[in-house]
């Protein structure tokens, strides 16, 4: 350790820092004891973000069994990841999963909820609901202030009444009501928070509601794509995703099943806030299925992963950079007998980080 501290005495601190934002969750926990300039820096809100944007990992994760796979862009296979810490048993009971800036947040439908950071093996259960209700829950990030905040939306079963509340991590010991806005019911496990916005897929207007984390209130109210999803999801439920720093859709082309569209938002008009892109999806998926339903998302770096709904299927990776797809995890998952209706989720914005939750 002595012989540790001697070489980092002898480099800038600016290089120092340049050097740790490489350096995975689990080795920065163990840096964190060499000295207090170190704990200090590393436990710094501006360098967490900063790590967070350098060290970026992306998970498969089938939430069924709680399994946990890293993807890999050199080999068609997937790794295991080191994420066991949500296979507790305290866990078990969570039946909702939903992704924040690399915290997971868990819940039921029986007022349990948990915000956990597996990264640093950290975890919070925040205060129960009092009523019996259908709940809805989201993380969103500030950036101004650095704070995460859990955002909820319940419907109380014996009034029929629409509650929604914030908790603060790391702040707050209760939850706080806030003002909501009419004809809004957020979709389970469909938002996304961007540049401390979280979006919302509306199940009551079919629109997007979009809610700012800092100033806790819902600021806009963006329609769908022209033509696309007026009425009824019918077939196909559309994805909210981000793709490089944007709110975008993603979703099946009706009228042909051979492509993906990606609306990304793009401007502030209320009348055609969406550009849209067409993907042509590969070959050996047109063979595997013609049904609409499917399971797709994308990273921040606006790669997408798709599955398609047939037993035992491969996994399809369209790297946006080369503007080609190939499959990956074939092996793996056939091993797992995999099927989306069994309940797999996708999070590629699952991201290693080393946000403290207490």
């Amino acid at each position: 350790m002595e012989e540790c501290n001697y070489i980092f005495a002898c480099l800038p601190d600016k290089l120092i820092g340049e050097i740790l934002k490489k350096l995975p969750a689990k080795s920065l926990m163990k840096f964190k004891c060499v000295s207090k300039s170190f704990n200090s820096l590393i436990s710094d809100p501006s360098f967490i973000e900063s790590h967070q944007k350098s060290y970026m990992t992306e998970f498969f994760i089938n939430r069924l069994r709680m399994e946990y796979y890293r993807l890999s862009k050199t080999d068609e296979d997937l790794s295991t990841c080191p994420l066991e810490y949500l296979d507790q048993s305290c866990f078990r009971n969570l039946k909702y999963m939903q992704s924040t800036n690399g915290l997971v947040c868990l819940w039921n439908n029986h007022g349990d909820i948990a915000i956990c950071n597996p990264f640093i093996k950290q975890h919070i259960f925040l205060p129960r609901q009092q009523h019996y209700s259908r709940t809805i829950y989201a993380i969103g990030f500030d950036p101004t202030t650095k704070t995460h905040k859990v955002f909820k939306e319940e419907i109380i079963f014996e009034s029929g009444k629409v509650m929604y509340s914030i908790f603060t991590i790391g702040i707050d010991k209760s939850w706080r009501e806030i003002n909501g806005w009419i004809n809004f019911r957020p979709m389970f496990e469909n938002s996304v928070c961007i540049d401390g916005v979280i979006y919302f897929i509306n199940n009551c207007v079919r629109n997007v509601i979009a809610f700012s984390v800092r100033h806790e209130k819902f600021i806009r109210r963006i329609p769908f794509p022209t033509k696309e999803w007026p009425l009824r999801w019918c077939d196909f439920t559309p994805i909210l995703v981000e793709t490089k720093g944007q709110v975008a859709i993603l979703g099946h082309v009706y009228f042909d099943f051979g492509k993906i569209a990606l609306y990304i938002l793009n401007g502030t008009s209320e009348i055609e806030p969406w550009v849209k892109h067409i993907i042509e999806l590969p070959l050996e998926y047109k063979n595997i299925t013609r049904s609409l339903s499917f399971l797709s998302t994308t990273n921040p770096k606006g790669d997408i992963l798709s599955i398609p709904e047939t037993k035992n299927p491969p996994l399809f990776l369209y790297d946006d950079e080369k503007k080609e797809w190939r499959i990956v995890a074939k092996n793996r998952i056939y091993a797992q007998s995999l099927h989306i209706r069994d309940g797999a989720q996708i999070y590629l914005s699952l991201v290693e980080s080393i946000w403290p939750l207490k």
